[in-house]
């Protein structure tokens, strides 16, 4: 059998008069400010007031407290029975404290749950706050810690009834009995938020219902969810299930867990190209130097780690000439490769590559042509190619013999292959 503390809310009922917050009642004497709403299929016994003292018999058997209280036991039908509180006007927004001295028999399969009605005190507009269970005082994981209180946040302004509800699914027998000593109902002082538990979270709500065990007659597949928080803050799960007939919305949860979803691995990406990639002449020593910042950031436009060691490869043509490894991003860097007098002259194609998590990025090139000055008279080979172009660039042809006076750059290429660029004065 099964105690539920409802709520009920109405804006309208009777126009009945509401009572001041903070509330508080000990059940020590009859009282007609509480009321009984049995909606048991066969009503029969229901709350009511047992002294535990005298006459009336003790209502949780044998307990000798001599403690008065309102209480439920055995009934020969299926108990579903409300022990209702007075009226209380409770606004939007606000949150509200329920702190409960209850006690319950040590074999006890009666279940409790704290409810709430929203317009009208009937079983048909019943919402729940918690279903505390069969076993009381509540407590809380491993520790055994009591839970005596719990919190109902209004969601619109209006006339609520707080109530007991008792619950079983069969007849209750000599052992079933609830005993409530007393209630506290207080607004909760703004800026008192209930205290977050630690992720990850896991509960499992192991009660019986009566004689069904739940983990064995019913599928207990799990079900994952996963959600996005916009901002930080407090925040509460919960499980809602309605039905528009009124008759067949039923659920079961057995097992709760809340965790952080780990990040996926993130795929690394290339990071930019360097940039300001220059080469320039150093004639007196036959040698180029090439100069470049390393990226900061990545291709898309992220931050690069300040502490991020960066490979730098330095090619000319597709030949690697230098490896610069654990460069910072941002850093300046240079690379200068020197040349013989036969390979310094003409034109050369240089690029930078960043590898970065075995990513490389995309090259920078600079091209530089070194020409070197030349006497009148230079000897061609015969079978050498030839083409001459004026010192703007333009291409004038391949016989230098046909050209008037003038200074021209001339690329030589020979058999071997080998080239030379000179400046030759006419």
């Amino acid at each position: 059998m099964g105690l539920v503390l409802a709520l009920f809310g109405a804006t309208n009922v009777y126009a009945q008069s509401t009572v001041e917050l903070p509330y508080s009642i000990t059940f020590d004497s009859t009282n007609d400010v509480w009321t009984v709403l049995d909606a048991s299929p066969t009503p029969g016994t229901s709350w009511e007031f047992n002294n535990d003292w005298g006459n009336d018999g003790f209502c949780i058997g044998n307990a000798w407290t001599a403690t008065p209280s309102y209480c439920i036991r055995t009934d020969s039908g299926e108990p579903n029975d409300y022990y209702v509180s007075p009226s209380f006007s409770l606004k939007e927004g606000k949150s509200y404290t329920i702190t409960v001295d209850a006690a319950s028999g040590p074999n006890n399969e009666l279940n409790l749950i704290l409810d709430y009605f929203v317009g009208s005190k009937s079983a048909d507009n019943q919402k729940t706050i918690e279903w505390i269970g069969s076993k009381l005082p509540a407590t809380v994981g491993e520790s055994g810690e009591v839970k005596n209180q719990w919190t109902l946040d209004a969601n619109k302004d209006g006339v609520y009834l707080f109530a007991f509800h008792a619950l079983n699914w069969g007849a209750n027998n000599a052992n079933d009995a609830i005993s409530i000593y007393s209630v506290k109902i207080e607004e909760k002082a703004d800026g008192e938020p209930d205290a977050p538990v630690a992720l990850p979270y896991e509960v499992s709500f192991d009660q019986t219902l009566g004689s069904i065990e739940l983990n064995t007659v019913y599928d207990r597949d799990p079900s994952t969810f996963e959600f996005s928080v916009q901002e930080s803050g407090n925040y509460y799960v919960a499980f809602h299930i309605s039905d528009s007939e009124g008759a067949n919305a039923y659920g079961y949860i057995f097992d709760f867990s809340l965790a952080e979803k780990e990040g996926a691995a993130e795929e690394p990406v290339a990071t930019a190209p360097v940039a300001n990639l220059a080469a320039a002449e150093i004639a007196t020593a036959k040698s180029v130097e090439l100069t470049w910042t390393n990226p900061t950031k990545d291709v898309d436009r992220r931050d690069l780690p300040a502490d991020a060691a960066l490979t730098v490869k330095v090619y000319e043509g597709e030949e690697l000439l230098a490896t610069q490894d654990a460069q910072a991003p941002g850093s300046k860097g240079t690379y200068t490769q020197e040349y013989t007098a036969d390979t310094f002259a003409g034109e050369h194609n240089y690029k930078v590559v960043v590898v970065y998590k075995e990513k490389e990025s995309e090259a920078a090139t600079a091209t530089l042509t070194v020409v070197v000055d030349a006497i009148n008279g230079v000897v061609v080979p015969t079978d050498a190619m030839v083409s001459v172009h004026t010192l703007g660039g333009a291409a004038v042809g391949n016989n230098l013999s046909t050209l008037g006076k003038g200074t021209y750059i001339v690329t030589v290429k020979i058999a071997d292959s080998t080239m030379k660029t000179v400046k030759v004065t006419k």
